[in-house]
């Protein structure tokens, strides 16, 4: 008899746990943006802007490795102000380092054999430094630095096409 009513008690619990308390009635969730749906066209965008600018950027120069080698030597670092000509960094080849000093300090010519200096291809400020540790071995080609020049001025027009009603405003 305990647990008859024990599961009627219970059927009564979740009878009453499943419906749902209707104390206000929802309203209607309104759109924040209003939304309009059309339909694609063909045809041609007669709306057209010209605008004339002037654009102000700096040009950047590339310092590369001319050869494979050793740096021996580096004169800059990040931020310095260069100038055009300036050495960089000064190379050793393989070939140089395998010789050693012993063999080219009879000869005067040869003592500046399998030596580079790299220099500044143009005037401006080191904007970034990709090799500064001395007896890192570069390859041909390996980007050693960047030079950012002075700003560039350039005037231009830009043609703008389709809805121009924006960009008037500007």
């Amino acid at each position: 008899m305990n647990t008859i009513s024990k599961f009627i008690f219970f059927l009564a619990l979740l009878a009453t746990a499943c419906t749902k308390i209707a104390t206000e009635e929802e309203a209607p969730i309104k759109a924040k943006v209003l939304v309009e749906v059309t339909s694609m066209n063909n045809g041609i965008v007669k709306d057209e802007l010209t605008l004339f600018a002037n654009t102000l950027y700096l040009k950047r120069n590339v310092v590369t490795s001319p050869i494979p080698a050793f740096i021996t030597q580096v004169f800059i670092k990040l931020g310095d102000a260069v100038k055009e000509g300036q050495v960089l960094y000064v190379l050793e080849t393989k070939e140089k380092r395998a010789l050693g000093s012993q063999s080219l300090l009879q000869d005067s010519v040869s003592s500046s054999f399998g030596t580079i200096s790299v220099k500044a291809p143009a005037s401006g400020i080191i904007s970034t430094l990709d090799k500064q540790q001395i007896g890192d071995y570069v390859l041909e080609g390996s980007q050693l630095c960047t030079i950012a020049e002075r700003y560039v001025y350039r005037k231009g027009k830009f043609t703008a096409f389709g809805n121009c009603a924006e960009l008037r405003t500007l």
